[in-house]
């Protein structure tokens, strides 16, 4: 099992990023937690330090987040990954 990632206690591995790109609703979900936090694209992205425009395609489900974006987005929304 390869790790990608360790953040804040989370080992973000590659098989559940694989997972997590094919889960259709992986960008509804994120989209879903920024609302109830009263986040808006802009604050998410400021945040997160990504461009809005990544943030809001991850969001659409155009762009799939790599193991890397997937950990700040979990992060910033307070989400878990694994």
């Amino acid at each position: 099992m390869t790790t990608f990632l360790e953040n804040d206690r989370q080992l973000i591995t590659e098989e559940r990023v694989n997972q997590l790109r094919k889960d259709e609703n992986l960008g509804v979900q994120l989209r879903s937690r920024r609302v109830d936090m009263g986040m808006s694209v802009e604050n998410l992205a400021v945040k997160t330090g990504l461009p809005t425009l990544t943030v809001d395609k991850i969001e659409r489900g155009v762009n799939h987040p790599s193991a890397d974006t997937l950990a700040l987005l979990a992060q910033a929304l307070n989400m878990d990954v694994l």
